[in-house]
């Protein structure tokens, strides 16, 4: 995982505050999104980062069913998303928030998915996550729900790519 502030190049410590960037993992293979099921991955922020954008890899496109991706907090309510969205192309995706500009504070986080369908495939991982889970909750149309269960700590080695500007 990797965060970066406005300035710093070369600095171990952002300089910028809030942080505007955040990016997670690398991408190394293709994971699934599950038919009307929510799927999470776990990350932490150390500092604040306000963000308006989140970005992802299509692996596998689908330019007829509806995906939705976004950030909850660890309690389960939801963030920011981008709403129910085609994924055409097999591009990393730059997609502006439903919520305009938001801001988080330091803490545990979930990136979920979800779909209509599960043809559409995102670019996974292989960094450290709190936890990796599939079918946490349900969705319809495409759409993240408003809340999902709370996660437990569950570390895993997985992951999806994504980042958050």
């Amino acid at each position: 995982m990797r965060v970066h502030g406005r300035g710093g190049a070369g600095s171990s410590t952002p300089s910028g505050w809030p942080v505007n960037y955040y990016g997670n993992s690398g991408d190394t293979s293709a994971r699934a999104i599950s038919l009307n099921g929510v799927d999470v991955v776990g990350f932490a922020l150390y500092a604040s980062l306000t963000f308006a954008h989140i970005s992802f890899g299509v692996f596998t496109a689908d330019g007829v069913n509806l995906y939705d991706v976004g950030i909850y907090n660890a309690a389960g309510a939801l963030q920011a998303d981008i709403g129910p969205t085609h994924l055409p192309s097999n591009t990393y995706q730059t997609i502006a928030t439903v919520q305009g500009a938001v801001t988080l504070a330091p803490g545990l986080y979930l990136f979920a998915r979800t779909g209509n369908a599960n043809t559409a495939q995102l670019y996974g991982g292989s960094g450290q996550c709190w936890v990796d889970a599939v079918n946490v909750a349900a969705s319809v149309g495409g759409q993240l729900p408003a809340s999902i269960p709370a996660q437990a700590v569950s570390p895993a080695f997985n992951g999806v790519t994504f980042a958050l500007s």
